[in-house]
């Protein structure tokens, strides 16, 4: 009784509450399951972590982008008035001295100079001609042309760091962080595209005339029928950008998937920027502006589309221009943009042009003020988050430490998991490896022996076709006569063998019916070992052997080669293919000479067949054995 009342008490009191709420309450992760869980996390939180970055990015391109137009202009204005100031002082004093100018000065005044040259260049370039003009012509494509100025720009760039500011810093080459900071770059530019894009057409659809039907092309769907005509204008803007956004989430998200990334790298990247706009900030003595030397680094380049907007800009200033010349008194006096955002997207409005058009020189230097308030904006909130960043970087650098460590630890408990011990025991292989070590492969069981004499090669092959450990045929021909004084010999996989030696044969008598002459054994030889060697450097090559005997009737001699599945080729007085020339090579070279004759030749293959059947253990049933001399390629028997 005892005993069984321990029994029953040692046994688990399952009801089926109980068991409801371990359902309910079970934990469905291991160990293992957490770190799989976890990946998946991480594959979500991807665009937050990415897009973090991206907007600090962004602001930092932005400001760097701004600088051109701001502060560029007026630090090169400083440099003028500094040289015309010591310009005048030197005339006015008798003792005259060199004008010295810092580094930074002479940079400013070099990038003035060559924004403006550049400015004036394109101002001289039609770009819609030169599109069209090469379109025209069928000499050179234009995916050609654009190749060939994507290579001539990396060449440029090669000439030394930060060409035009369009390299990415050594730090950053070969790193993780010019993937995201090459999307930063990308993001802002596609950003700067197609506002230039949607301006353009507001400003083309502003100065068009009245018509009852919609000119927007059938390409701008708007998603909703009550859509104004900006809104549809925007639609495809906007779906652009969204594409790129998916884009870049989903390319994010499974490189850190696939690498074991955390998210929170993309966090470590936006503490590099800050701490990089920090200490440069507090090095008095580097005078370059701190964000343009953070915005070089993640690879952007101002220079290039500040000279792009001055163009597009100077293009949009002559159009509305030309559109208030074409205008009465009336439709100038009732100018308002405000209408533009009210049409409906089914008809066009005809009295709106942009209030930029009426800017007079108030407005413009307001304009510059403006500019240069939302230049210093963004540059005074990016240090003051690169400041809060940084302050707090040594804590978030310890924590991800850890949690780096211990996801390292998960991956590779998670390996040795699924490494099996018994599997990777190499004393479990050792009966296979002996069993591969002992069962020839199907083309070394064959035999192919080649023998020259004075002025003949006699041949022989082995007619067994064996697959394994089964004969499947015992009077196959293993040899194809190319031309009359040439034959082939092979041995090797069987599909290889037949495609490759008539891909051969119909190639060399295609060569004799065009030319009129066939080839020597010499040509014969050097196309097919070249053939052969293409193959080898393909994804499907031949696995065969080959003996390419042949009597040159130019010279009256005979051939022999002997020809690997590598495609060695050599010239050889005999030769002799698979595990039966290991038995039959000493006997070809005791009673072989050069000045052998036919029955000789005879006895000496007697004498290989025979010490073959009585010592290979591999039974080869029969042989067929041909002459090539002057007379062609006959059969005989021994």
């Amino acid at each position: 009784m005892s005993s069984e009342s321990t029994t029953s008490s040692n046994d688990p009191f399952l009801t089926l509450w109980n068991h409801f709420k371990d359902e309910l309450l079970a934990s469905d992760f291991d160990s293992f399951e957490e770190l799989k869980r976890e990946r998946v996390i991480n594959f979500f939180g991807i665009p937050w972590a990415i897009e973090k970055l991206m907007s600090f990015g962004f602001f930092i391109c932005m400001d760097s982008f701004l600088y051109t137009f701001t502060i560029l202009p007026l630090r090169v204005l400083l440099v003028l008035y500094t040289v015309t100031v010591k310009f005048i002082s030197n005339f006015r004093h008798e003792e005259k001295r060199f004008i010295h100018l810092n580094i930074s000065q002479k940079c400013d005044l070099l990038k003035g100079v060559l924004i403006i040259l550049v400015c004036i260049s394109l101002q001289n370039v039609d770009a819609a001609q030169m599109y069209h003009s090469i379109r025209g012509q069928s000499v050179i494509k234009l995916y050609v042309i654009f190749n060939v100025l994507e290579i001539f720009d990396k060449l440029c760039c090669a000439f030394g760091d930060d060409i035009l500011s369009s390299l990415f810093s050594k730090s950053t080459l070969g790193d993780k962080r010019s993937v995201p900071y090459s999307d930063i770059v990308e993001r802002f530019q596609l950003a700067l595209f197609l506002t230039v894009i949607t301006v353009r057409n507001l400003i083309e659809l502003s100065g068009s005339p009245t018509s009852p039907f919609s000119i927007l092309p059938t390409s701008f769907i708007p998603l909703f029928p009550a859509m104004t005509t900006v809104e549809t204008l925007l639609t495809p803007v906007i779906i652009v950008f969204a594409s790129e956004l998916l884009v870049d989430w989903l390319k994010h998200a499974f490189i850190t998937k696939f690498n074991h990334i955390r998210p929170s790298i993309y966090d470590r990247f936006i503490d590099i920027l800050s701490r990089d706009l920090v200490v440069g900030n507090n090095d008095k003595q580097n005078s370059e502006n701190k964000s343009l030397m953070v915005s070089r680094r993640i690879g952007f380049a101002a220079l290039p589309l500040a000279c792009l907007t001055i163009r597009v800009s100077s293009q949009t200033v002559t159009m509305i221009s030309d559109s208030i010349q074409e205008m009465d008194t009336e439709e100038r006096s009732n100018l308002a943009f405000a209408y533009v955002f009210t049409q409906p997207s089914g008809f066009l409005w005809s009295n709106s042009v942009p209030i930029l058009s009426n800017s007079n020189n108030s407005s413009l230097l307001f304009n510059v003020y403006r500019l240069i308030f939302i230049k210093l904006l963004v540059g005074i909130n990016i240090l003051g988050f690169a400041h809060r960043r940084y302050a707090d970087m040594e804590r978030r650098e310890a924590e991800e430490r850890a949690r780096t460590e211990e996801l390292d630890s998960h991956v590779e408990k998670e390996k040795e998991q699924l490494s099996s011990q018994i599997l990777d025991d190499p004393r479990d292989n050792v009966l296979v490896d002996v069993i591969n070590l002992l069962q020839p492969s199907d083309q070394e069981m064959e035999f192919l022996v080649g023998i020259t004499g004075k002025d003949f090669v006699l041949t022989a092959a082995d007619t067994s076709a064996a697959r394994s450990i089964t004969v499947m045929k015992s009077t196959e021909d293993k040899s194809r006569d190319l031309n009359k004084h040439n034959i082939l010999l092979y041995s090797g996989e069987s599909g290889d063998t037949v495609n490759f030696a008539e891909y051969i044969q119909r190639n060399v008598r295609l060569y004799g019916i065009r030319n009129g002459i066939e080839l020597t054994p010499k040509a014969t030889a050097t196309f097919t070992r070249k053939q052969l060697a293409t193959s080898l450097r393909s994804r499907h090559p031949y696995s065969v052997f080959l003996l390419i005997a042949g009597y040159d009737i130019t010279t009256s001699k005979p051939h022999l080669y002997w020809i690997d599945y590598l495609g060695s080729s050599v010239e050889v007085p005999f030769a002799a293919h698979g595990y039966g020339s290991y038995y039959c090579m000493s006997i070809l070279d005791r009673y072989h000479h050069p000045d052998i004759t036919l029955d000789e030749a005879k006895v000496l293959v007697k004498k290989c067949i025979d010490e073959l059947k009585s010592r290979f253990v591999i039974n080869l049933l029969d042989f067929k054995i041909k002459v090539t001399d002057q007379d062609g390629i006959r059969e005989i028997t021994i």
